[in-house]
């Protein structure tokens, strides 16, 4: 495989296909599609509001948990059978939920769908595109963080449709579906490739590059949070808009999150990793302007595909700079970092915003705090732009 993949005629379609598996299952599902439980877990009489919602947030400190463990994991224990077994523990998750039970079962298994779903998110990628040739690793990461914006459409449309036939059947549809991923790319997955020589020790230390991006895509993490959070919720009671056109603007944030990597793969060649990130955080700060400034239908459906779009396209940019900055041997370690700092800014961020929202109930001062961090990021990287051409 990683022989076909190095010829610069072909493409490792069967590396991309199995990333998009892997983060399509271990976040796109693992994580976002959980968000469509909820009420039905309420009105199902399976849980209290509050008990639902604290499903949610075991599975972000899963995933938090998830985060700082995967490169010690890495380092101990075999790469590939670790993904393989986060894909069968997602989809056993999924599985073990079927049925009503106690709510520390339901708790666990959030939690632990967390921590697997950050193993193959920090894992997958940089394991397979160690495999592609250089020329072909900008297209490979469009190809694999696909997964991200077809979990999230997943949930946005089809979810919905499975929870027809009631909550056990939504948990067995995508457990089984998680399972037959798993099975269908279990001999995709290569051994990690080093360039180091069997005596060298990499040693990734953390420097001011590395510092001002794990700045900017915490800065990214931020801008997200107003449109993943209180999106529909603006939509509905903040402007009084139907229901219909609230779901209308999240499918269209699911399908600007499927584009959003293929926009990274361009822009990364084309103007470099830092350039494409700061355009895309600027692009992720007018969108949460706009939200503020124009109440016109079009104009909110335009923000919510730009965020979509945008954050997506900065995940891809920031593994390319993160594999810049450390080395084919080093990216999986700031990978690491990255993920880890995006999850905790994320759930700080929901909490922070939610206080916020709940003493004030202004979506206006959200989106304004979010769109001023973007713009502080974009201010951040064009000074260390500046300071790296001077150097």
């Amino acid at each position: 495989m990683a022989n076909s993949a190095s010829s610069p005629k072909s493409f490792p379609w069967v590396f991309g296909l199995a990333g998009l598996s892997a983060i399509w299952v271990g976040v796109g599902f693992g994580r976002f599609s959980f968000a469509q439980f909820i009420p039905a877990l309420v009105q199902a009489g399976w849980f209290p509001p509050a008990q639902a919602d604290y499903l949610g947030a075991a599975n972000l400190v899963g995933y938090l948990v998830g985060s700082l463990a995967a490169g010690p994991l890495a380092r101990r224990f075999s790469v590939p059978w670790l993904i393989r077994l986060s894909m069968l523990t997602v989809a056993a998750g999924f599985l073990a939920c079927a049925h009503p039970g106690p709510f520390a079962w339901f708790a666990f298994w959030r939690f632990m769908v967390g921590v697997v779903g950050a193993f193959l998110m920090i894992l997958a990628p940089p394991t397979l595109l160690a495999q592609a040739q250089e020329s072909r690793r900008h297209s490979l990461r469009g190809l694999i963080f696909t997964g991200l914006g077809l979990g999230i459409l997943f949930s946005a449309v089809a979810l919905p449709f499975l929870l027809r036939f009631g909550l056990g059947g939504a948990w067995l549809g995508l457990g089984s579906l998680s399972l037959l991923w798993a099975l269908v790319f279990w001999k995709a997955w290569p051994p990690p490739v080093s360039l180091l020589r069997g005596d060298e020790v990499l040693k990734v230390r953390m420097s001011r590059p590395i510092g001002i991006l794990l700045f900017l895509y915490c800065a990214s993490a931020t801008g997200l949070v107003p449109c993943t959070v209180f999106w529909v919720d603006y939509l509905v009671r903040g402007l009084h808009l139907s229901l219909g056109t609230a779901s209308l603007n999240w499918i269209l944030f699911g399908l600007g999150s499927l584009v959003g990597p293929f926009v990274g793969s361009a822009l990364g060649p084309k103007f470099g990793f830092q350039e494409g990130i700061l355009m895309s955080l600027s692009g992720m700060a007018a969108a949460n302007l706009l939200a503020i400034f124009s109440q016109n239908p079009w104009a909110l459906a335009l923000s919510a595909f730009t965020v979509g779009t945008l954050a997506m396209s900065i995940v891809s940019l920031v593994l390319g700079r993160s594999g810049q900055l450390a080395g084919l041997d080093g990216q999986r370690e700031v990978w690491g970092w990255m993920t880890a700092a995006f999850s905790l800014t994320q759930a700080l961020g929901a909490y922070a915003y939610t206080y916020l929202f709940d003493r004030t109930g202004s979506y206006h001062l959200l989106f304004g705090i979010s769109a001023g961090v973007l713009l502080a990021g974009v201010l951040l990287g064009l000074w260390d732009s500046r300071h790296v051409k001077k150097d």
